[in-house]
């Protein structure tokens, strides 16, 4: 139930004495009185005592017209407030280019190219082998028996048939002949593990800190790049206007400059208040969308006008 037009009239006197007093402007404006009834303790207090979003307007347009309309009597005021409508318009005045999705990416990372996305890269001390081959035998595994130095035979003193010592070779024992033993510093395997990568023939890659991934290039690690098309940034304005005129321009595209005139000439903009603007882009690119509205520069598109006291519209510090 909304308040009756006396209780606006009250509030709205009082409130306009506190935006007198708190205002050192020369012209008040709505947006001035609007900003002093939200957030001076008093005008809080006043305008709380409002329940509803179409009272509240009526509040501020009464005061404003008492502060700059000082001629007008309550009665013309009473019928202005209660042929209030609340208009949405669309203004397709400003092209931009829009934040796409990076399509050589996820989320602003690509595979590292250095690792192939594994995080880990060939061991740069083995080669990726996990082991070093060892100095000793070269990996040979093998090395010259230290007993015969390689030979297979050993220098060995007997007696001959007649009695007299004689040096004689013999197979050396330690080797069997074979003049080779196991590599000591290896254990015969011919190669150490490697210490750098414990064996594992791997490291962390250094490009990109082990985790598989770098920043994207394309769009700077992002994950975004900026469109090649224009689009259109569209405001959309919530106002309230005076009576239903422009009911028969919804969904009509207007050249921006055929919305100007009107705004300048239609009654329904004599004391009209900006209630909300919200942006965002176009569906469609630029180009598209004058050629679906069948314009050839920026336009405006009427999207709705409903009754104030019908709207559901929600206004900061108002709702």
């Amino acid at each position: 139930m909304g308040l009756e037009f006396k209780q606006i009239w009250k509030t709205s006197r009082t409130l306009a004495e506190i935006v007198k007093e708190e205002s050192n402007d020369k012209v008040i404006t709505k947006g001035k009185i609007k900003s002093i009834a939200t957030s001076d303790h008093f005008g809080q207090a006043l305008l709380s005592t409002a329940k509803t979003l179409s009272d509240k307007i009526k509040i501020l347009q009464t005061t404003w017209f008492i502060i700059n309309k000082p001629n007008y009597t309550p009665e013309k005021i009473y019928k202005i407030i209660n042929d209030f409508y609340v208009l949405e318009v669309d203004f397709y005045v400003e092209e931009t280019t829009k934040t796409e999705t990076c399509g050589e990416c996820d989320e602003g990372y690509v595979e590292c190219n250095n690792c192939d996305g594994s995080g880990n890269r060939d061991c740069r001390y083995c080669d990726g082998e996990g082991t070093l081959e060892c100095d000793t035998c070269y990996g040979e595994e093998t090395q010259d028996c230290r007993y015969c130095d390689g030979k297979g035979t050993e220098t060995e003193t007997e007696e001959d048939d007649e009695g007299e010592e004689v040096e004689v070779e013999v197979e050396c024992v330690h080797c069997d002949g074979g003049g080779k033993e196991s590599c000591r510093d290896c254990g015969g395997k011919g190669n150490f593990e490697c210490d750098t990568c414990d064996g594992e023939g791997t490291e962390g890659c250094d490009e990109c800190g082990s985790t598989g991934y770098e920043g994207c290039g394309e769009c700077g690690g992002s994950g975004d790049v900026e469109s090649y098309e224009s689009y259109y940034s569209i405001e959309r304005t919530f106002m309230v206007v005076n009576g239903d005129s422009m009911q028969k321009y919804i969904d009509k595209p207007l050249t921006k400059d055929a919305f100007d005139e009107i705004e300048g000439e239609d009654p329904a903009f004599d004391f009209y208040m900006i209630l909300k603007r919200q942006d965002y882009m176009s569906d469609n690119t630029a180009e598209d969308e004058r050629e679906n509205n069948e314009m050839e520069d920026d336009f405006v598109i009427v999207q709705d006008l409903i009754k104030l006291e019908d709207s559901n519209l929600r206004v900061p510090g108002l709702s």
